[in-house]
């Protein structure tokens, strides 16, 4: 067998159905017990696997599902599709009536009472963790709070730490709108995903082999939850 012979057969092993499969497997099981260090060309994405923490996709996804995405052009992208985007972070507040924006670029924004630059986004996206000048603090959609003798208007908080798994319901030439399966509507950020969000579409699932990794981070106590506790993932049922 030649050198072509050889390239030829790898080739076609690496377009395989089971070639992806056992990819992804793969991909998932690194996931799950450690840190994705590399994305191969197959997915063609920056997210070649991601990890489903809500219910609102089930019962086609559940809890500790873990969903292979493949990167695919917005042109090629349909309606009834479930895809996998992120929602950009962006907090807008108020310090001594001079607006300001914090999105996830991670530069700061300098203020009276120091540089402030965004952290966190909060799953709600009504909350965030901000550091000003080295000092971790939290802002609160709609409240206010003094800090460096300053007072701090939080106008909104947007986005999420995490990227969305949802179904698309419209498409737009620009834009399109998704919703999760086992919600009673839209997000507000749902309504407007443009191209640039989206990591690719969800083809492939292996169940529930997310929830190691999900039990290790309740174990060790690195999420919200007390350590050692390992019944925290929610049980998810259809909505009516």
């Amino acid at each position: 067998m030649n050198t072509e012979d050889i390239v030829e057969k790898l080739s076609a092993v690496k377009s395989s159905r089971e070639f992806k499969e056992y990819y992804f497997f793969a991909i998932a099981l690194i996931l799950a017990f450690g840190t994705l260090q590399t994305a191969g060309s197959v997915t063609n994405t920056d997210r070649p696997v991601v990890t489903v923490v809500s219910c609102s996709m089930y019962p086609d996804y559940d809890v500790g599902d873990i969903i292979g995405v493949q990167g695919t052009g917005y042109e090629n992208i349909e309606v009834g599709d479930v895809i996998v985007y992120d929602v950009p972070k962006k907090v807008e507040f108020t310090v001594g009536g001079e607006r300001h924006v914090l999105n996830d670029s991670n530069a700061a924004d300098y203020t009276e009472a120091g540089a402030v630059k965004l952290l966190q986004v909060e799953g709600d996206s009504k909350a965030a963790i901000v550091s000003i000048d080295g000092q971790n603090v939290k802002m609160i959609e709609g409240k206010s709070f003094d800090y460096g003798g300053q007072s701090f208007e939080v106008n909104s908080i947007s986005g999420m730490d995490i990227p969305v798994i949802h179904r698309v319901i419209r498409k737009n030439s620009d834009h399109l709108e998704t919703q999760g399966d086992n919600t009673l509507g839209q997000h507000e950020f749902e309504k407007n995903i443009e191209p640039e969000q989206i990591y690719g579409e969800a083809v492939f699932k292996i169940p529930r082999i997310g929830l190691v990794k999900i039990l290790a981070i309740d174990i060790l106590g690195i999420g919200n939850n007390a350590p050692l506790t390992i019944d925290s993932t929610p049980d998810c049922q259809v909505r009516p």
